[in-house]
């Protein structure tokens, strides 16, 4: 990324970062051993790049729902190990289009999207679905590396800007995709992205999506997002695979836990128009994949806000205020392939087929 100053990018963060092998891509250093969000102070929070404490939590009943459900632990930790559950080549999604008019013949999205506001997070809890062959013809995709995968894919996701209507031209997001193929080999991983629209040869590598690599996901693991914006400075994604930390006797690492800090690309709106909580047919520009069939997906403690960064004033939003999008297949007449309905806090995406 040309002309990136990383030195007064990161004097302009309220927590300290670490640069990755990727230029404008910094990784917020996991909490120390024995670290507990219930009782760590507000600034060990804000040290370890947990804007959101208890005390915002307690202004809004789903955001207070939301922090219980995540930091309330078992009394018996579980024992067994969640396995990595992706293909060992990692395949990259490709670039992927924003959420067109309805008369741009472009659904590639089911869920919710929040389409007014001035929104600074997103946030969302989710079960990883397990997949099944979709009604539609299996697609073949071919990489680069001479690879290829013939089946069916989806993809689960949280952000920030990118409705079309509003004109946005790019969307900063986080979630988890999956694939099936003919023989029923089911995969899963991670990624984030901020996807900027015509990008440039000088954009960053993560305009197109980023592969999470070492994040264990795998089918029925529970997931927390948060997608925010750092002031007028970055944008930050977070996952938390709360099965895995579990599992991990509640000890943040690797495997269970990816908080990243981004440049924004130098042309994004950046402006926090639009959040969403989506389940998508990745083949929203070419190549055309094909939608995989699906457990029902529920996001909860599905939450947008606009919080100062001295959190002296908040603005809240949730799906119940959103607008409901489905995915329709290609071809004429199209098919409607999902059924979404929202509420306080929830969405929930049926896929009908």
């Amino acid at each position: 990324m040309k002309n990136f100053d990383e030195a007064e990018f990161r004097r302009a963060l309220p927590f300290d970062v670490v640069p990755t092998g990727i230029s404008g891509v910094f990784d917020v250093p996991p909490p120390p051993p024995g670290f507990d969000p219930r009782t760590a102070t507000a600034e060990e929070l804000r040290s370890a790049g947990m804007r959101w404490r208890r005390s915002v939590a307690n202004r809004n009943p789903i955001a207070r729902a939301l922090w219980e459900r995540v930091t309330t632990r078992s009394d018996a930790p579980v024992s067994e190990t969640v396995a990595p559950y992706r293909p060992s080549s990692y395949p990259m999604l490709p670039a992927r289009r924003r959420r067109r008019l309805p008369d741009e013949n472009e659904f590639s999205w089911a869920g919710a999207v929040v389409p007014t506001g001035n929104w600074t997070a997103v946030s969302g809890l989710w079960v990883v679905p397990t997949l099944s062959q979709g009604s539609q013809p299996a697609t073949t995709i071919n990489y680069p590396n001479g690879e290829f995968f013939t089946g069916w894919w989806l993809s689960t996701w949280l952000g920030l800007d990118g409705y079309a209507p509003n004109n946005s031209n790019d969307i900063l997001q986080v979630g988890i995709a999956q694939q099936i193929d003919e023989n029923n080999n089911a995969y899963a991983w991670a990624w984030y992205e901020w996807w900027l629209e015509n990008p440039t040869k000088s954009s960053p590598d993560y305009v197109n999506a980023q592969t999470i690599t070492g994040l264990n996901v795998s089918p029925g693991d529970t997931i927390l997002a948060m997608v925010s914006y750092v002031g007028s400075t970055a944008g930050q994604v977070m996952l938390l695979n709360v099965s895995q930390w579990a599992a991990d006797n509640y000890s943040f690492g690797a495997g269970n836990h990816f908080n990243k800090v981004l440049a924004p690309p130098p042309t994004a709106d950046f402006n926090g128009t639009s959040a969403e909580w989506i389940a998508e047919d990745p083949g929203g520009g070419e190549p055309t994949y094909t939608l995989a069939g699906f457990t029902p997906i529920d996001f909860t403690g599905a939450l947008a806000c606009n919080c100062a960064s001295d959190l002296s004033s908040m603005d809240w939003a949730n799906p119940s205020s959103g607008v409901p999008v489905e995915i329709e297949s290609a071809g004429t007449p199209p098919a409607t392939l999902t059924a979404t309905t929202v509420g306080e806090g929830t969405v929930t995406v049926t896929y009908v087929g």
